[in-house]
């Protein structure tokens, strides 16, 4: 079963906050955003938890004329207060820089 409109809004936003370069750059505001349990599954196959992307995200390096956006996303109900997101991601150039 599919997540209510209010719950998927609320994820996707959040999935947004991931993409935006200054979060991804601080480790307080994934941790903050990252639920202590986060298991993310790559599209290569590979399983990161949450500290894994952490570290991941602190040595990505830095595209000043690239915006990330979502371009899927669905949900999915695994049980009570257990959402699955499921995110396809794309990079883009900054227009005009």
């Amino acid at each position: 079963m599919k997540a209510d409109y209010l719950e998927e809004s609320l994820l996707r936003e959040l999935e947004e906050r991931l993409l935006q370069a200054d979060v991804r750059k601080s480790a307080k505001d994934v941790m903050d955003l990252l639920a202590d349990e986060f298991i993310e599954f790559g599209s290569s196959g590979r399983v990161f938890n949450k500290q894994q992307i952490i570290d991941s995200l602190q040595n990505e390096p830095i595209e000043p004329v690239t915006q990330r956006s979502i371009t899927e996303f669905k949900t999915l109900v695994l049980a009570t207060r257990v959402i699955l997101a499921q995110t396809a991601e794309a990079s883009h150039p900054l227009l005009g820089v």
